[in-house]
């Protein structure tokens, strides 16, 4: 109930007569919310009875009844919101309202009706068993509700009944939802003869077998079907030459069974095998993407991405690209983590997705260079004008796993130099711009006192083959010089040898002059005195080593060293 309320008084000389100003009606007897029940069948409207409010203005002045939304009587079935609206009769603005809720509900006091009640049945047993069984169809009901179920039963079609009772009662109980009962009953009777067939439980209806592309066909098995018979005995023969657990070729096979018990009452059994070759692996993905991050210069808000999109391949010959959520040329902007998707699907259906992410950062740091080499500086003779030069060139890393050579001055191997210096450079930037760069020089001395040459490329004091070559004698010498060592160990223990201490005087004398190895042949049968330069070669081994020796003296070892020769 809403009741509003307005009153002014002024005293200006006099006292006015606040009584005949407008006032909102004071209503009485406003309803609470009533709740009333129907019946259920055929009604859509109940009868509802309320008092109906009043209302009065002004110290007992009756209120004008403007508005009724409803009158006491019939109401529909649900929820209805009842209004009355009352105005002061000197002012239609001055108003009051009365509001409440009649909520009518149907109720169900009728039973289900039952259909299809069945007779009573005679069924029949073989001789010599002890039960019966009985089938039946289910009786069903309706409902005034729109719904009836089964409550109880004492049996189910297919039940087993002891003989030695004659008659047998059977019963149904159906429910509405408001608890409201409905029974059906019928009797259930048996006579002594054999007509049941063998009873087959659990045939497959249909066995599906999915094998691979490369495969004709597939052992299949299955379970059932299981067969039951009053007798107790029966033959099983099968009309197929196929059973559970053969192969199976591709395509459809039909298998029946047969089964006949010992009165000739015949039961089959029939289902179908159906082996079918499809495409069980979904494509396979070539090159997909990591991920990608791209730095953008300062001020940037964004930029194009590009990639080399994935492809994919399948056994069935045939990968499609069914969905792609970006393509190399997109515009990202920074900051952003976009997740991109390639599908790809077979004619099968199975799909495969390559999935990688593109990153884009405000990028401020330089690519930072790897092996920039030294300088490097080369001497060759007058006659050679320009050679190339080996070197191994810098590399670039970057935070936006992208750089690039922007520029590179010279090529190892390909580039000429001529007398003097050269700078030779090398510049990377990434992806936002930002450069780094590689620079060394290259000097190319002349020296006359070194013999000519014809070939350009082959000049002395340069790298290419000579460093190789003069790297390859170094190596071969120092092999030679260890082969010597383990010789002389070897003689030291088998010979015993040694030599005079003049001898391994004079060698250090030498060594020290020259620094070159000696080899020492003097003693009683043999003046010879051999020099063994390095750069030259080592001497042919004669037949009697013990006639060839190298003595080797140094500062830190006191005692000679002896070295046959190999």
């Amino acid at each position: 109930m809403r009741i509003n309320s307005h009153l002014s008084c002024f005293m200006i000389l006099s006292v006015l007569n606040c009584a005949s100003m407008a006032v909102d009606p004071t209503i009485y007897n406003c309803p609470d919310d009533i709740t009333t029940l129907a019946e259920l069948q055929g009604q859509t409207t109940a009868k509802v009875e309320w008092t109906e409010p009043t209302a009065e203005v002004n110290y007992g002045n009756v209120a004008v009844l403007v508005f009724r939304s409803h009158s006491p009587g019939l109401l529909p079935i649900g929820e209805s919101f009842v209004t009355y609206i009352f105005s002061d009769p000197n002012d239609d603005q001055s108003t009051s309202a009365c509001e409440f809720t009649v909520q009518v509900t149907q109720v169900d006091d009728r039973s289900p009706v039952v259909t299809s009640c069945p007779n009573d049945i005679k069924a029949t047993y073989p001789y010599g068993t002890e039960m019966g069984t009985a089938t039946w169809e289910e009786p069903t009901a309706t409902d005034d509700s729109g719904v009836a179920f089964i409550h109880s039963r004492t049996n189910y079609p297919g039940d087993s009944f002891y003989l030695w009772t004659a008659r047998h009662e059977v019963k149904y109980t159906f429910s509405d939802a408001a608890g409201n009962l409905a029974y059906c009953t019928f009797y259930v009777t048996f006579e002594a003869v054999d007509t049941q067939a063998p009873v087959v439980h659990d045939c497959p209806e249909l066995i599906q077998v999915e094998v691979a592309l490369s495969q004709n066909g597939s052992f299949v098995s299955w379970d059932g079907p299981i067969v039951e018979d009053d007798s107790g005995r029966f033959d099983v023969k099968s009309e197929s030459k196929y059973e559970k657990g053969s192969y199976f070729p591709i395509g459809l096979t039909h298998v029946v069974y047969s089964f006949t018990d010992p009165t000739g009452l015949q039961s089959e059994c029939s289902t179908d095998v159906v082996v079918t070759q499809v495409d069980l692996l979904p494509p396979s993905l070539l090159n997909c993407p990591e991920d990608i991050t791209v730095g953008v210069a300062t001020g940037e808000d964004r930029t194009a991405v590009y990639w080399e999109e994935p492809m994919a391949e399948d056994d069935s010959g045939q990968a499609t690209l069914r969905l792609r959520s970006h393509q190399p040329g997109d515009i990202f902007n920074i900051g952003s983590m976009a997740n991109v998707r390639y599908t790809f699907t077979d004619s099968s259906g199975n799909d495969v997705v390559c999935r990688f992410e593109v990153a884009v950062v405000e990028d401020t740091e330089r690519p930072d260079i790897i092996g920039c080499p030294g300088n490097i500086e080369r001497t060759v003779s007058t006659d050679v004008n320009g050679i190339t030069i080996e070197w191994n060139g810098p590399m670039a890393l970057d935070n936006s796993d992208y750089v690039d050579l922007l520029f590179q001055s010279h090529t190892p191997a390909e580039s000429k130099f001529y007398k003097g210096e050269t700078k030779v450079t090398y510049i990377f930037a990434d992806s936002a711009g930002n450069q780094d760069s590689c620079t060394f020089i290259v000097t190319i001395n002349i020296d006359a006192s070194l013999p000519t040459t014809t070939d350009e490329t082959t000049g002395a004091g340069q790298t290419g083959s000579n460093d190789v070559i003069l790297i390859l004698t170094l190596v071969v010498t120092c092999l030679s010089v260890v082969i010597i060592l383990i010789s002389v160990l070897v003689l030291i223990f088998v010979c015993k040898i040694k030599t005079p201490t003049e001898d391994l005087n004079s060698l250090e004398k030498k060594l020290a002059e020259t620094h070159h190895y000696h080899i020492d042949t003097s003693d009683e049968r043999s003046a010879n005195r051999k020099k063994l330069d390095p750069s030259q070669g080592l001497p042919p081994v004669p037949e009697d080593t013990s006639y060839m020796e190298l003595n080797v003296k140094t500062r830190q070892d006191e005692g000679p060293y002896y070295l046959a020769p190999t």
